[in-house]
This record gives structure tokens, C-alpha cells and sequence, in this order.
């Protein structure tokens, strides 16, 4: 069972610190594809800084735009 889409990016950032950033990766795709905003800010948040996931400055204005929808 998934979390619920406002725990996702704490968990995800959970997961990150802990070195699962694989997982913490597939997390936060599942709650963008489940309209999460949080999970899309932190996804565009770490593609812009470039850590703890390759920057992707494409992806990071996309998500941002999907957070803010």
C-alpha cells in the first residue's frame, strides 16, 4: 500500500538520506503520477540542484509546473 500523497516526499527525503535515492526516486514518480504536488516540488527541487538526483533542468520546470497545478 502506498502512502498517503502528503507523506510521500517525507518519505521519499527519508529514503534519500538513508541512500535508497533509487527508491526514494520510484516513490516520488508514483505520487506525481497520482497528481501529489509535493512529491512533484521535491522532484523538481532535486533535478535543479542536481542532488541527490542528475540535474535536469527540463524535468525541473516541468515538475515545478505540475506542483503548481
Amino acid at each position: 500500500m502506498a502512502p498517503a500523497p502528503s507523506q510521500i516526499a517525507d518519505r521519499a527525503r527519508a529514503l534519500a538520506q538513508r541512500g535508497a535515492v533509487g527508491e526514494a526516486f520510484h516513490l516520488l514518480e508514483a505520487g506525481i503520477a497520482a497528481h501529489d504536488g509535493a512529491a512533484a516540488a521535491l522532484m523538481a527541487e532535486w533535478r535543479l540542484a542536481g542532488d541527490p538526483l542528475r540535474r535536469d533542468l527540463a524535468l525541473a520546470r516541468d515538475c515545478y509546473g505540475l506542483a503548481a497545478d
